[in-house]
């Protein structure tokens, strides 16, 4: 698992700890960093783009399709956030 992975895994964790979107989140982070194989600063709306693209293609519901690009949403502004708090 990526480091920033993980530090996102532990917000979330913290920010809701009775749910279990850190799990689902997490799981489809590690998903698409491993089918990209890039490190998080080198990602591009095109690669997100053909991530949803390819998820399409092996016919996941609409619905998994959402919640991976919400994990992506959510890691970014995440990403942000925690440069946001870096000397």
């Amino acid at each position: 698992m990526l480091p920033e992975v993980e530090r996102f895994r532990k917000w979330l964790r913290r920010r809701s700890p009775h749910a279990l979107t850190h799990v689902s989140y997490t799981s489809d982070l590690n998903l698409f960093f491993a089918w990209i194989d890039k490190p998080p600063s080198a990602i591009t709306i095109r690669d997100v783009d053909a991530y949803a693209e390819r998820c399409h293609q092996l016919g996941h519901a609409p619905t998994t399709i959402q919640r991976r690009l919400a994990a992506l949403r959510s890691f970014y502004h995440f990403l942000d956030l925690d440069s946001d708090d870096a000397p």
